[in-house]
């Protein structure tokens, strides 16, 4: 769907990496850029997801060699990602001014904790501090319970997918009119996005605390009981109907009259909790699966890593670690006829250092003497 499509990708961690993932698992060409290894530099683990099928080359952007090398590969590329704080690429000489100065028709995109303008926008921050200042992290938490946080990065994956939109609707605009664009892309904004659901009930007059929303816990209809082994089943029954035949299957075919009654729903919750710790998640599940109530089994994290279905939306894929190692990653899980693009294996950092440079047309001398000043890598 994006070949021909040639994305410069300076970000590191997850939020720009997971973005260039999904756009490499659309047919697009990722060339990471990464700086030389340092001691301090935690930045560059590799996540095997975020750096499959990609291609990596080596700059230090600090030298004026390599920022020359780095705005002729932008010459011929359609997009610029980066996810450093507010500043960090003027101060490189590689912002969006000097990008869009070599490539007027470029589409810069820049992934942030923050926001480029917002107040807050030079404070360091991760994906819990940008579920904290959206408010959803509120969410997420029910009053008095311990303090947890969620194991799924929410705000990062959220600020990648609606970079990866943004930055496809500017390529189409480009393809129109020619101009490029600069994005700027809020984590904290697009993680307030996700809390969809939780504003619109808020405006029709539901609670909004985490433990008292209708999709958080506060409906007996709508949340997740324990069975006699332990595991989890996940109970989604918010239509009458559905309900219903959850009550009726369960043997508690009164409890449907109080599904919206907000003063008995710790009593409904409590009368569901005994029930499900009745039988096993196996015995459920094979009742469930004859009746339509919305009510299914929590599949362990490891146990979905080896799913069929994952693995044939493209969800899931097997990849090989520069060690050799097979390994299984996550990836777009769109439909696609043949080898997927972006499965290719795990590169070493650096390994295309020399391939991409001679491909924009520097010598094997120039190459060499780039590489002895530190230049490349």
């Amino acid at each position: 769907m994006l070949s021909g499509v040639t994305i410069i990708d300076l970000s590191r961690l997850v939020p720009g990496p997971f973005c260039s993932m999904l756009l490499a698992d659309l047919g697009a060409r990722v060339i990471r850029v990464e700086p030389p290894a340092t001691p301090e530099d935690v930045s560059g683990v590799v996540f095997p997801s975020l750096s499959r099928g990609k291609e990596t080359v080596v700059l230090d952007l600090k030298q004026a060699a390599a920022r020359e090398v780095f705005f002729r590969l932008v010459g011929r590329a359609d997009a610029v990602l980066e996810g450093f704080r507010p500043g960090t690429v003027d101060r490189l000489g590689v912002g969006y001014e000097a990008v869009r100065s070599v490539n007027p028709g470029i589409v810069y995109v820049s992934i942030s904790a923050y926001g480029q303008d917002s107040p807050m926008a030079a404070r360091a921050g991760h994906d819990v501090n940008s579920l904290a200042a959206a408010g959803t992290l509120d969410l997420m938490v029910h009053e008095g319970a311990a303090p947890g946080v969620p194991a799924v990065q929410f705000a990062d994956t959220a600020g990648s997918l609606v970079a990866a939109v943004a930055l496809l609707a500017a390529l189409h605009e480009r393809d129109r009119t020619g101009a490029g664009r600069r994005l700027d892309i809020s984590m904290t904004e697009a993680a307030r996005c996700l809390a969809v659901t939780s504003a619109d009930f808020h405006g029709m007059g539901w609670p909004s605390a985490a433990a008292a929303s209708v999709v958080g816990g506060g409906m007996a209809c709508y949340g997740t009981y324990r069975t006699r082994d332990g595991r989890l089943m996940a109970v989604g029954a918010l239509e009458p109907h559905f309900f219903r035949r959850l009550c009726d299957a369960v043997g508690a075919p009164d409890l449907p009259a109080l599904q919206f009654d907000r003063s008995r729903q710790a009593e409904v919750r409590s009368r569901l909790t005994a029930l499900f710790l009745s039988r096993t998640a196996a015995e459920w599940e094979s009742i469930f699966s004859h009746v339509d109530a919305c009510v299914s089994p929590a599949v362990p994290f490891l146990d979905a890593l080896g799913s069929e279905d994952g693995f044939a939306s493209g969800a899931l894929r097997s990849t090989t670690l520069p060690d050799g190692r097979g390994v299984t990653t996550v990836g777009m899980p769109v439909p696609w006829p043949g080898p997927r693009p972006g499965s290719g294996p795990v590169p070493r950092k650096g390994e295309h250092t020399d391939r991409v440079l001679a491909e924009f047309g520097y010598t094997a001398d120039e190459i060499a003497a780039l590489r002895s000043t530190g230049a490349v890598g």
